[in-house]
């Protein structure tokens, strides 16, 4: 299995099938309006990248979203498409990224794993996914719109300021985010 990454851009053939693949992959809670992600993929520390099967580009498989900001890359948003998932896409995605920016740490957040979730096995299976792919608990955490999340991360652990940057720089301002450090506190 080959793959290959392609900057995702509006006059792509395949750019309907992100967005319905945005839409689908993530609670409208958790989405920022797409036109806004891709007016801000046009600066320099961001990248949207859809992926391939093929080098002709013929086989959408799925895209990610990351926003560099210093020795931090956040994986913003992350899907596979639902007709290939469970084939391997997403692991060698993930292995991608990790060669890709090797001198970077990759931060992602996932939903707080806790039972008291009606989906509860969902979200853990999720971070066992991204633990199996060399991911690792960071111990911190984040809440945004009312949603908390556990932050994980691929690379060189971070200090606290370099998150609180890091998530600074991604909500622009708009967007509502409390940081917590290991021990629960607000940063």
């Amino acid at each position: 299995m080959a793959l290959f990454g392609k900057k995702v851009k509006k006059s792509m053939q395949d750019y309907k099938l992100i967005l319905e693949l945005y839409k689908s992959a993530f609670p409208k809670n958790e989405r920022i309006p797409l036109c806004l992600l891709k007016w801000d993929s046009k600066r320099k520390n961001i990248d949207f990248l859809a992926f391939y099967d093929d080098e002709n580009f013929n086989t959408f498989v799925g895209f990610v979203y990351l926003l560099h900001h210093n020795s931090l890359s956040y994986l913003c948003f992350f899907a596979i498409a639902e007709q290939v998932r469970g084939k391997g896409y997403g692991s060698k995605i993930l292995q991608y990224l990790q060669k890709e920016y090797a001198k970077q740490t990759i931060v992602l957040a996932i939903e707080e794993v806790n039972p008291k979730y009606d989906n509860y096995e969902e979200r853990l299976k999720r971070q066992d996914f991204y633990q199996k792919n060399n991911f690792t608990l960071s111990g911190m955490s984040i809440t945004e719109r009312k949603v908390n999340y556990f932050l994980m991360h691929y690379g060189k652990e971070q200090n606290q300021t370099a998150y609180k940057q890091l998530f600074k720089r991604y909500a622009c301002g708009l967007i509502p985010i409390k940081i917590y450090d290991k021990n629960g506190n607000k940063l």
